[in-house]
């Protein structure tokens, strides 16, 4: 996963990689939560990552993105494979 990460920032801005890293697991925390409050909270980080996303900026390298973004879904599945180990084990 980190191997992963290290790819991409050499491509990208490590600001750009964090935050597409980052999506992972709010996507994962949106999709799995049953309070409105946490949604509201997940929503409002969704809407800062929309604020800092370099929307003018077209020299940003697809293959960097793109690898970040695997880097964010392999995130987002240790997160979810973690949570079913504790589930499982009952701690």
């Amino acid at each position: 996963m980190n191997l992963i990460f290290y790819m991409s920032i050499q491509r990208i801005p490590l600001g750009l990689a964090v935050t597409v890293e980052f999506v992972g697991p709010l996507f994962l925390s949106l999709s799995l939560s049953r309070k409105l409050l946490d949604t509201a909270w997940a929503l409002l980080a969704c809407i800062g990552i929309l604020l800092i996303v370099p929307w003018t900026n077209s020299d940003v390298d697809l293959i960097g993105s793109g690898i970040s973004f695997i880097s964010r879904y392999v995130l987002g599945h240790v997160y979810r494979r973690g949570k079913q180990s504790i589930e499982s084990h009952g701690e």
